[in-house]
């Protein structure tokens, strides 16, 4: 009798443009690398193309990141980028792994309206005779870990609501006294987290609460992106860039020499498919009392319809909740915030088949003795943009202006700009079409400038 055969080891290849990875997600999700090239033998690489949206892939997507982690500090990688392109979001944050002292903030609210109210009353009156146990039927566990439940989420000072109005408000802000909720802040410590994170624990809470010590400093990290980081991606860049202190680099954009996003994407921190809207509502209607659901019939719930959902091609969804920074006294939805990264790269011939060269680019840029930044901060919150481009030393970088200056009529940013573009261009052209631009009056708002990128031959 033959025994079975063992199921082929799958077999870790790099994708298209990259480099043999040290650990690779199937389907190149997120994978760690090691750049060998001389100069660069301290520096490890974290690819995180999306933040998994699809159910089953959420524990594989902990283990590439922690086993990477792990493998580059046993090889004293003492730098490490993380690189963010086309990073459109999903469901899992990434940062207590990398800061496991920071508690994460994460302020959020709705917009505070009838339907909302209705919902909120219902579910929480629901929920009352239920713990937070896991070990419960599919049909109260989606009841007691709802949103509208106001036992699932923490006040802005990181403790329980007290009931559904000191959750729902409502709190009048903007120009026009527009109506949102109390800021809610994400519970990470609920049992219930894991079942609405396909199966696993956020990092340092529950289950992974022995993570304590930070594998790099701040100064020794860098974020990259390509200006397309978007939903999970902004929440996880705002706990990094304003929680973390770690510094940004953008990479594209138009031929001009402006500062450019890194999230160029929507900063909303909770999108809805108008299906689990609807069936929030017909679900909350199915199981009320006789005399609430008549109650129920004279309200806005019940004008709530599948006609979006039958004339969308595709699955239709809603920006639920705003994204609110921490300590701002406006309450200003970070969709509405122009954030430049702190140092602008063009894009190059190179980088464009071998994605090495865009990890070492930014290595020698912010830790070595290049400058290929065309624009960007250097003060300490990057809310203002220098003259020079580069780091400043004690934002851990190679000391603004050393490779470059910036001379009369931006000579220095010229060569600048030609100096990281490849001999084959027509840079002479390139560098004419610049000048045509007015910068002083070149003012786009948030989210239009991250998503346009210049291709080079």
């Amino acid at each position: 009798m033959t025994s079975p055969e063992k199921p082929a080891a799958r077999k870790t290849v790099p994708a298209p443009g990259y480099p043999t990875p040290v650990l690779r997600q199937r389907h190149n999700i997120n994978g760690g690398y090691f750049l060998d090239q001389p100069g660069f033998e301290h520096v490890a690489v974290l690819t995180v193309g999306s933040f998994v949206s699809n159910e089953g892939q959420e524990v594989e997507f902990q283990n590439i990141n922690d086993g990477f982690i792990a493998a580059a500090k046993a090889a004293n990688k003492t730098k490490l980028i993380i690189d963010l392109s086309a990073n459109g979001g999903g469901t899992i944050l990434r940062l207590r792994p990398l800061f496991p002292n920071l508690e994460p903030y994460g302020g959020t609210r709705f917009r505070a309206h009838t339907a909302l109210d209705n919902l909120g009353e219902m579910y929480s009156e629901a929920a009352a005779p239920y713990t937070h146990n896991p070990n419960q039927t599919d049909n109260i566990l989606a009841v007691v870990e709802s949103s509208w439940n106001y036992r699932s989420d923490m006040d802005v000072n990181g403790k329980p609501f007290s009931d559904w109005e000191a959750k729902y408000g409502p709190h009048q802000h903007g120009p026009s006294n527009d109506s949102f909720t109390s800021i809610i802040r994400w519970n990470l410590t609920d049992p219930l987290q894991k079942l609405s994170s396909g199966g696993i624990y956020v990092s340092g809470y529950q289950g992974r609460s022995n993570i304590t010590n930070p594998p790099w400093r701040s100064e020794d990290i860098i974020l990259v992106y390509d200006g397309y980081c978007a939903s999970t991606c902004a929440i996880f860049s705002e706990f990094m860039h304003r929680q973390a202190n770690v510094k940004t680099i953008a990479l594209g954009g138009r031929p001009t020499t402006n500062p450019m996003q890194g999230v160029g994407g929507v900063k909303g921190t909770n999108s809805f498919p108008l299906s689990y809207i609807f069936t929030s509502i017909t679900s909350a209607l199915s199981w009320s009392d006789p005399w609430i659901k008549k109650s129920l019939n004279n309200t806005v719930l019940t004008q709530y319809t599948q006609l979006p959902m039958a004339r969308s091609g595709s699955s239709p969804s809603v920006n639920s909740r705003d994204g609110i920074r921490h300590g701002d006294e406006g309450n200003l939805p970070l969709q509405f915030l122009y954030e430049p990264a702190d140092c602008r790269i063009f894009y190059t011939a190179a980088m464009v088949v071998d994605q090495s060269a865009v990890w070492r680019t930014v290595a020698d840029t912010v830790w070595g003795k290049g400058n290929a930044c065309v624009a960007g901060s250097n003060n300490s919150n990057g809310d203002e943009v220098s003259e020079i481009p580069g780091f400043a030393e004690e934002d851990g970088g190679r000391g603004s202006g050393d490779e470059a200056s910036v001379d009369d009529e931006g000579e220095g940013e010229r060569e600048n700009f030609l100096q990281h573009i490849s001999a084959d261009i027509d840079v002479e052209e390139i560098w004419e079409g610049l000048q045509q631009w007015d910068l002083e009056d070149d003012v786009v708002m948030s989210g239009t400038r991250g998503g346009e990128c210049i291709t080079l031959p």
